[in-house]
């Protein structure tokens, strides 16, 4: 948190393309060392990834981050920078694969799409079918690569699926999640305006899931960030948390954009989508470190569109 006030003081007397050339060189170098690190803890102790965070969805979250830098980066590269950042937005891939949150793994297609959606009219020609074949390719030859691990959590998921329709077993996650959602709606309903308040999620959701399935869980949220500030409150919170990743996309797609502006938008874009996606099953804030990538993170991409007033000096001494 506060790497926020330096990062500011900083951005607000820089230049835009200084800031991005940085920006572009910290996330190829972290994604080399991320996926390093994600190769050392899947095979060689059999853990899910998570780096240093302790938890594998920040360390999804910031691999995310570096995937849509180092993706929009290889796209305007020349040369063998263009490979490195490619092969650097792989090792993002990589290390979001052996992270082993299947929640997010379609945010590997759809977050590059939005880039290249956004960033269009910037991206040569030339190299983008290419560049999509190249990267379909190392992609299907990294999932063979890590065909073990994925297809244990494809198994497991299909495993708990089964109980549910089966047995009607909610015991596994899948189950899990499918009970503490069904709570959550239905102290949505009973409450839907104002909410239940802050201070008492965790006990109504013990209380309500209970109820549901014989089995209290006492979980620190309901596995989706909406839900989960519905539930404390009301409708309106779950509109305010919406408005938090549409909000800077919506200011950045109305603003006036020049080459970096469009830049800009790619990239907010995609660390919003990213965070949407991860708050669709787990929690995108709520926890210091994804609070701290998604601040830092909109920070830096809507000055990619705004800029400073370094730029404006730059363009009237021009």
């Amino acid at each position: 948190y506060l790497a926020f006030l330096p990062i500011y003081s900083r951005l607000s007397v820089s230049d835009r393309p200084g800031v991005r050339d940085t920006v572009e060189l910290a996330a190829m170098g972290g994604a080399y060392v991320a996926f390093a690190i994600a190769l050392v803890e899947s095979f060689g102790f059999g853990l899910r990834a998570e780096g240093g965070a302790g938890n594998a969805y920040p360390f999804a979250l910031a691999n995310f981050i570096a995937l849509t830098i180092t993706f929009l980066a290889s796209q305007r590269a020349r040369g063998q920078l263009r490979v490195l950042f490619a092969l650097a937005a792989l090792a993002c891939v990589g290390s979001i694969i052996l992270s082993g949150t299947r929640g997010l793994w379609p945010g590997l297609v759809i977050v590059p799409a939005i880039c290249i959606w956004f960033y269009r009219d910037h991206v040569a020609r030339r190299y983008l079918l290419p560049s999509i074949a190249a990267f379909s390719v190392a992609l299907l030859a990294f999932g063979l690569f890590a065909t073990p691990f994925v297809r244990d959590r494809v198994e497991l998921l299909v495993e708990d699926y089964g109980q549910i329709v089966e047995k009607g077993d909610y015991s596994g996650s899948v189950g899990q999640r499918l009970t503490v959602w069904k709570a959550g709606w239905q102290l949505v309903t009973e409450a839907p305006f104002f909410g239940h308040g802050p201070g008492h999620s965790e006990e109504l959701m013990i209380e309500r899931t209970k109820a549901i399935s014989g089995a209290p869980l006492p979980f620190s949220h309901f596995h989706n960030v909406f839900l989960n500030y519905a539930v404390r409150d009301g409708i309106p919170g779950a509109l305010i948390v919406a408005m938090m990743l549409l909000g800077p996309v919506i200011l950045a797609w109305r603003k006036k954009r020049d080459e970096m502006g469009d830049y800009g938008l790619a990239m907010t874009a995609g660390i919003a989508t990213s965070f949407f996606l991860s708050g669709l099953l787990n929690n995108m804030i709520g926890h210091d470190l994804s609070d701290s990538l998604f601040i830092v993170g909109i920070l830096t991409s809507v000055f990619f569109v705004f800029g400073s007033g370094r730029d404006s000096e730059s363009r009237s001494s021009g």
